[in-house]
């Protein structure tokens, strides 16, 4: 799986959650810049490190 596929997933994720958030809490809720830049950073850095994780094992025959 590609990193783009992998952070879309993630991302959707993320969403479905905060989404889920605000209905239980039945307001708006708004995310500011200064979690939503490391909330991106960490999701595009998961996904970095499970594509790679994953095509190392590819590579070495692992399972």
């Amino acid at each position: 799986m590609s990193i783009f596929s992998r952070m879309f997933i993630y991302y959707l994720i993320v969403f479905v959650v905060w989404s889920v958030l605000s209905m239980i809490t039945g307001k708006d809720l708004s995310l500011p810049l200064y979690i939503f830049i490391p909330l991106v950073l960490l999701v595009w850095g998961l996904a970095y490190y499970q594509t790679k994780r994953e095509q190392s094992k590819v590579n070495t025959g692992e399972r």
